[in-house]
C-alpha cells in the first residue's frame, strides 16, 4: 500500500476544479480489507490539515438493515476503468473507455441485499463495472451517498458485488476520524 501522495479533488482532464486549484497531500490511512473478509473493503486517507481542503465535503454513507428498504433504489457506480477495457456506454467509437471516469446505473430490487453465507453483508448490481473500478462507490445521487464497495464479480454474468455499508462501517469511519483531529473544521456526520 502506499503510505503517501497526493488527492486531486475534482481533477478533470488536467484541470484542478476545487481546494485552491492544487493537489492536496495526504499522509495517513484506516482501512479494513476484502481479503480478511469480503464484507469489507474501505478505507478513510487523511488530507493534509488546511482550510483549502475543509469545503471538500463529505460523500457520506446511507445504509438500511432489510431488503425492502433497497427495492426501487437508483445507484450509481462512478470510477476510472482501465484504458484497455470496453464500456458500453462510452463516447469513443470503439466503446473503449479510454481511462476517462466512468459512470453507469441501476435499479436495486430486494434480491439484491445479501447477507450470510458466503455473501454476507453484499450488495449485488447490474451497473457496468468493468476493471479498474474496484474500490468506486455504489452511490445514491439523490442523497449523494454511497451504499456500497464496488469489488466487482463472483463468476455470475454481468452481476457485480460490492461491501455493503452498514452501522459497523460507520462507526469505524467515525472513530477514524475523530483519531486525526483538525485544527479548521469538525465532522457534523459523526458526532
Amino acid at each position: 500500500m502506499t503510505p503517501s501522495g497526493y488527492f486531486h479533488p475534482g481533477k478533470r482532464y488536467g484541470e484542478h476544479l476545487n481546494a485552491g486549484g492544487t493537489a492536496v497531500p495526504w499522509s495517513g490511512v484506516f482501512s479494513k480489507d476484502w481479503r480478511v473478509h469480503r464484507k469489507y473493503d474501505y478505507a478513510v486517507i487523511f488530507l493534509q490539515d488546511r482550510e483549502s481542503a475543509v469545503d471538500l465535503g463529505w460523500f457520506g454513507i446511507q445504509w438500511w438493515n432489510d431488503a425492502a428498504s433497497y427495492n426501487g433504489k437508483e445507484i450509481f457506480l462512478t470510477g476510472y476503468p482501465s484504458s484497455a477495457q470496453l464500456c458500453k456506454e462510452s463516447p469513443f467509437a470503439l466503446q473503449e473507455c479510454s481511462g476517462y471516469m466512468y459512470e453507469d446505473h441501476d435499479v436495486l430490487e430486494s434480491a439484491d441485499y445479501r447477507s450470510g453465507g458466503l455473501d454476507d453483508e453484499q450488495l449485488a448490481h447490474d451497473t457496468d463495472s468493468q476493471p479498474g473500478m474496484s474500490g468506486s462507490p455504489l452511490w445514491r445521487g439523490s442523497h449523494q451517498a454511497s451504499l456500497a464497495v464496488n469489488w466487482g464479480s463472483l463468476g455470475e454474468p454481468d452481476r457485480y458485488f460490492g461491501a455493503r455499508f452498514r452501522r459497523s462501517m460507520h462507526n469505524d469511519v467515525c472513530s477514524w476520524i475523530a483519531a486525526v483531529p483538525s485544527a479548521h473544521a469538525s465532522h457534523a456526520n459523526c458526532n
